[in-house]
């Protein structure tokens, strides 16, 4: 299912290439003193017809086989994330140039050199899984509960089952007592299969797996995504619900919903909590609410996701400046707090500079 959200996307993603692609070859072409030699509406055709090529054997292959597009998809992101970083070197060659001559070698390190070399990494790193672990203290708790965190997982194109078995060797080793998915289960590049989510049927009866959806949901369509889930009998889908688990509310919001501060309010008000022994945990994909917002509205946690802690530059600084919360726990006079995970998966190219995937382990307890 092709949404018009995913329609005016990659219109937009597809001009962006082209030009940028213009950009970096007249870049190179005057690094060797070749842009006299390019013709203007000759370039302008054969970069056209390259690209629309490539998204002609993209289309096809979505439409006719799945194992077949999921390589084109790797290969063709992969190489915008090269791509990306070789955009960003002729930014920076153009900018010294303007100061300082600079010599042909020089030139080539600049170009070419150093964004393979950043981007072999950034698909290295990509793989290098990172536990975290968070003890919060609410003091009159008279319990112990331990979350594992998931978020992120951009199941498509690039991660599919065998994501989901690893994590399920992750929950069976550290034995929470709940599992949360705060978003973003399906990438939107193809459909999820529920075949691909069984392996959480292994998980025993007695730790329950909770999920909400993200923004990446509403690519695919979010009814889709929501229905495969159900299918499992183990993962339950708790967008705009309240849950006890184990003396522990937990406030499910789908991404939906724009003031996340209104809408986890009416959640809570809906309840009526007789004394303040339970603490609340609201999962909401994205962190834009501060630990002090949730403390006027009575949640003591929130687990999110969606920033990927930048995943890669330059999008880390739209990604920092956007969200209110990054990466990591933030907290409010240390009895309010805010989790950002920086997630399993990737968006679009599956690279990462400045994170690693991540899950976390987030207990809370009282003070005995």
């Amino acid at each position: 299912m092709v949404t018009f959200t995913y329609i005016i996307f990659g219109l937009l993603m597809g001009i962006t290439i082209y030009f940028t692609h213009l950009f970096v070859i007249y870049t190179i072409s005057d690094i060797y003193n070749q842009r006299k030699k390019l013709i203007p509406k000759q370039l302008y055709i054969k970069l056209a017809k390259i690209l629309g090529i490539y998204l002609f054997i993209f289309l096809f292959f979505w439409y006719s086989s799945s194992f077949l597009y999921s390589i084109i998809y790797i290969i063709g992101f992969s190489y915008l994330g090269f791509f990306i970083n070789v955009l960003m070197a002729c930014g920076i060659y153009k900018l010294i140039k303007k100061y300082k001559n600079i010599s042909l070698n020089f030139s080539k390190i600049i170009i070419f050199i150093i964004p393979f070399i950043i981007t072999i990494y950034s698909l290295i790193n990509a793989q290098i899984m990172v536990f975290q672990e968070e003890t919060l203290i609410y003091p009159q708790y008279n319990n112990t509960i331990k979350i594992l965190h998931l978020t992120d997982m951009h199941l498509g194109a690039i991660y599919q089952k065998g994501t989901v078995e690893n994590i399920i060797k992750i929950i069976e080793d550290k034995k929470p007592d709940v599992v949360v998915i705060t978003g973003d289960l399906s990438d939107g590049s193809l459909k999820v299969e529920s075949e691909w989510l069984e392996p959480f049927n292994k998980i025993p009866d007695s730790i329950p797996i909770l999920y909400i959806t993200g923004n990446h949901e509403n690519l695919y369509g979010k009814k889709e995504i929501i229905n495969e889930v159900n299918k499992i009998r183990k993962i339950k889908h708790i967008g705009n619900t309240v849950l006890n688990i184990k003396g522990v509310l937990f406030i499910g919001v789908d991404y939906e919903y724009k003031d996340i501060k209104t809408r986890a309010k009416f959640l809570l008000d809906s309840i009526e909590l007789k004394d303040n022994k339970i603490p609340t945990v609201l999962l909401y994909h994205i962190p834009k609410i501060t630990p002090k917002d949730l403390n006027k509205i009575g949640i003591f946690l929130m687990l999110s996701g969606h920033t990927h802690g930048g995943q890669i530059f330059p999008f880390t600084i739209l990604s920092w400046l956007y969200n209110t919360c990054f990466s990591g726990l933030y907290n409010y006079n240390n009895s309010n707090y805010v989790y950002v995970s920086t997630g399993i998966g990737t968006a679009l190219t599956p690279m990462r500079i400045f994170s690693s995937k991540m899950v976390a382990l987030i207990t809370i307890k009282g003070f005995k």
